[in-house]
């Protein structure tokens, strides 16, 4: 695994990537949880993903990054330090909430055993090779397992909207084709420039300690914030499990 100092790109990117969600209506993680809840308007964005990708591709931006071997050194201490002070906070002052809050420690450590066994197993990270694949050839086809790793995960979700009364097949209506994939555009540039969406940043670089994560993800919350303001919408930015945020506007 590889480690990247600050760079002005990620932060850039993490500010495109803020203003596509914003747009979207749904982060990375949200747009596969929408997407698997019957909403057929996320694939537009999927799309719009993939053309962001391509497009930075064709256009031969590459920022100057220079990485370094990433050392753990007392970092697996610190984590395992952390997650128990954090468990004994998050009981003591919200014990009336202890299964949200459970759920959530659960979904961190699940990505984390998921990262140790495929580093690559985002969902943005699978749409991005899969699709360069096939349109340019320059990555090789994602593997088996992460093939396998993106199917449980879509079943899983289209699973819990189902038993939850969630799933509602939704079509985009035409004069919403250009926002989807115009919002994925954005999503898809951000992404490159910040070397992952939210989904790698929150699940896997910060929790390494990133501080260009760090950075990224300041960009994406000041992107979220000024496209909810450009938009004029006041629409909500739904989270990892479907439900709303919060209004942005």
């Amino acid at each position: 695994m590889a480690v990247y100092p600050f760079h002005w790109s990620i932060p850039l990117g993490g500010f495109v990537f803020g203003i596509g969600s914003a747009i979207n209506g749904a982060c990375s993680i949200s747009t596969a949880t929408r997407l698997s809840s019957g909403d057929l308007r996320m694939l537009l964005t999927m799309l719009g993903w993939l053309a962001g990708w391509l497009l930075l591709i064709v256009a031969d931006i590459k920022p100057d990054l220079r990485s370094t071997p990433y050392q753990l050194g007392l970092l697996p201490w610190f984590s395992v330090s952390s997650l128990v002070l954090v468990s004994a906070l998050v009981y003591w002052k919200f014990r009336n909430r202890w299964r949200l809050w459970s759920g959530i420690m659960l979904v961190g450590i699940f990505a984390g055993a998921l990262f140790l066994y495929e580093p690559a197993w985002s969902p943005s990270d699978f749409v991005r090779d899969a699709g360069l694949n096939l349109m340019t050839g320059t990555l090789p086809p994602p593997s088996l397992s992460r093939v396998l790793i993106l199917v449980s995960m879509v079943l899983g979700m289209a699973a819990g909207a189902w038993r939850f009364g969630r799933f509602r097949w939704v079509l985009p209506a035409f004069g919403e084709t250009g926002k989807h994939l115009g919002s994925g555009l954005l999503m898809g540039v951000g992404a490159a420039l910040a070397l992952g969406g939210n989904d790698f940043q929150l699940l896997l670089a910060l929790p390494a300690l990133s501080p260009a994560s760090l950075s990224a993800l300041i960009g994406m919350l000041a992107g979220i914030w000024l496209g909810a303001r450009l938009t004029g919408t006041g629409q909500t930015v739904t989270t990892r499990n479907g439900s709303s945020k919060g209004k942005t506007r």
